[in-house]
């Protein structure tokens, strides 16, 4: 009699909120690695499952391959649809994390998977972030825009104040008019006015 093989599995815990990026990273990963080879004994299935760290729902390994398709691209079962939206798969867990295990010997070499996945996420990153400086360097060129054209509003308000003031014979503020002196000339401090004048 024959012992009986054992499958040993290789497991990684992740965020559900983050198996979108994953999934889809991984199903990228294995793409590579597979590089056009076939193997049809081995169905995604077998090559890993996801399981839920509270309610131990399991997640076969096609359904999470479904969860990084995009949500058009194929009729998406229940629980991809609350896996995408960053939910366990089981209604009413409230659990955010899922372990996911790998099959060990089956085709894959993992290590070079996880950093294939991990190039992509830093890729993915990378264009966020400067997708991230190129939006704030754009916001604050519209607020230096619009705090010009408010300053350009104001000036042009108060220059028409200005000339309405001067227009209607006012005095305009803030700017100093000469005085206009008079000096007259008494006619002597020790005469006395003339009562009959």
């Amino acid at each position: 009699m024959s012992e009986p093989t054992k499958t040993q599995f290789l497991t990684r815990e992740e965020q559900i909120k983050e198996l979108i990026d994953f999934s889809g990273d991984l199903a990228a990963a294995v793409r590579h690695q597979k590089n056009g080879k076939q193997e049809s004994t081995i169905t995604v299935d077998d090559l890993l499952f996801a399981e839920c760290t509270v309610c131990n729902l399991r997640v076969p390994g096609d359904e999470l391959f479904k969860v990084g398709e995009p949500p058009d691209s194929s009729e998406a079962s229940a629980p991809v649809k609350r896996l995408r939206l960053g939910y366990c798969a089981h209604v009413g867990c409230e659990s955010y994390i899922y372990r996911i295990s790998f099959r060990d010997g089956a085709g894959v070499d993992w290590t070079m998977a996880f950093q294939h996945i991990k190039e992509l996420s830093d890729a993915r990153k990378q264009a966020m972030a400067g997708g991230a400086e190129v939006e704030r360097r754009k916001v604050a060129v519209n607020r230096r825009k619009y705090a010009g054209r408010l300053l350009l509003g104001a000036g042009i308000i108060l220059i028409l104040l200005a000339i309405r003031q001067w227009y209607l014979g006012g005095r305009i503020p803030f700017l100093r008019e000469p005085e206009k002196f008079h000096v007259g000339t008494s006619q002597g401090a020790s005469q006395s006015p003339d009562p009959g004048d």
